[in-house]
């Protein structure tokens, strides 16, 4: 007799190991996904998911034509899209797949798993981005320019491989049986009692997802503490020599950060707690992402204007189009070099003027010095400032 469930066993049903006895548990006293989650939530996890990997692809797809977003700040940020992206289709797919056996299961969470790896250390990639971006800007009077093909390749790196390392990493102590490691340390992919492919064991849970999250957003907290001591101190100083690019890119990426901060530091709660108002916080925060991203970085007049540049250019000959000029511009490593050396007022073309402080095409204008002459830092800082 089982008081607690008001059930009877018969012989059979149950055996002895010395003073315990074992019960085989109907499915029916077995809580799954099915019982923690309401079919309420369900249906908010589908909707909110289906919305931001649309946000998504639009950004990705704006991104591969606008020039505004084709600079270094602009490919980590496609890449972080990106790997957001696969984390979010990995997940609806678990979602929408009927019963998986444990090899499936087993390789959709060894997935899920390591396109969320990738997207905290994109965003790494974007504040350390930030943070030198900022430092070049104050201490140099400099802004790197161009496509940085060399940097980005690092940081695909970091961004790619490093969670690739660490995945394969947990998948073997996984699947390998090594007696040194206690089971509570293997990962258990695929065999999660709630319903979904993920972690089994929450203490591997610990060690292997929130411990590398972790570290990582204290090193964000570190790059981002650093950017804000850059913007305050260029505020106050009377030179003022921060570029106004950098800076708005600064905010722009601190959003995103504080966004993914408050986002898992939620689920840890909710995991803690299990209480379904917390669980829909870190639900609609973790799911809406990629709309936050078309907010926060699509969706802006310079973005607007860089698309609209491109398509019309696209209409006229190729031979009078800005863009033939793209590589010469990207030859440039400062930004603090004089175009031409003229009298009269400073002339900008249209497109000077919508990304006038985009960090690839960020360059000073003709100075406005009536004879000839080396600049003096009065001039340098009077371009730099050009508004």
């Amino acid at each position: 007799m089982v008081p607690e469930y008001s059930l009877t066993l018969d012989h059979g049903q149950f055996i002895r190991q010395g003073e315990e006895v074992v019960v085989c548990a109907p499915a029916g006293l077995t809580p799954g996904a099915q019982d923690k989650f309401s079919p309420v939530m369900g249906y908010v996890t589908f909707t909110c998911l289906g919305l931001s990997m649309v946000c998504l692809v639009f950004h990705l797809l704006v991104t591969l034509v606008a020039p505004e977003l084709q600079n270094l700040s602009g490919k980590n940020l496609f890449s972080f899209a990106l790997a957001l992206l696969g984390a979010y289709s990995c997940f609806l797919a678990n979602m929408l797949s009927g019963p998986l056996d444990s090899t499936e299961c087993f390789v959709l969470a060894v997935l899920i798993y390591y396109f969320y790896l990738a997207v905290f250390f994109w965003m790494l990639n974007i504040a350390a981005n930030v943070a030198r971006t900022l430092r070049l800007a104050t201490t140099q009077l400099r802004l790197s320019s161009g496509s940085q093909w060399g940097k980005y390749v690092l940081n695909s790196v970091v961004g790619w491989l490093v969670p690739a390392v660490l995945v394969v990493t947990a998948a073997l102590i996984d699947t390998l049986e090594i007696q040194e490691i206690p089971d509570n340390f293997k990962p258990g992919f695929g065999k999660s009692q709630i319903g979904l492919c993920w972690f089994s064991s929450r203490t591997a849970l610990l060690v292997y997802f929130v411990g590398p999250f972790a570290v990582i957003m204290l090193m964000n907290v570190v790059f981002f503490t650093s950017s804000s001591c850059i913007v305050y101190q260029s505020s106050k100083s009377t030179a003022k020599i921060t570029a106004t690019g950098p800076r708005i890119s600064y905010h722009l990426y601190l959003r995103l950060a504080l966004l993914m901060g408050l986002t898992w530091l939620a689920g840890l709660v909710a995991g803690v707690l299990d209480l379904e108002p917390v669980w829909y916080v870190f639900l609609v925060l973790n799911t809406l992402q990629g709309l936050f991203i078309l907010l926060f970085f699509t969706c802006s007049k310079k973005v607007v204007n860089s698309v609209k540049e491109r398509l019309s250019s696209d209409d006229v000959n190729s031979a009078s189009s800005p863009w033939r000029t793209r590589d010469a511009v990207d030859s440039q490593d400062s930004n603090l070099s004089s175009s031409s050396l003229t009298g009269g007022k400073v002339h900008k073309s249209s497109y000077e003027q919508y990304h006038h402080y985009d960090q690839r095409y960020y360059t000073v204008n003709s100075l406005n010095i009536s004879h000839a002459r080396k600049p003096s830092i009065d001039d340098l800082k009077a371009s730099f400032y050009h508004q």
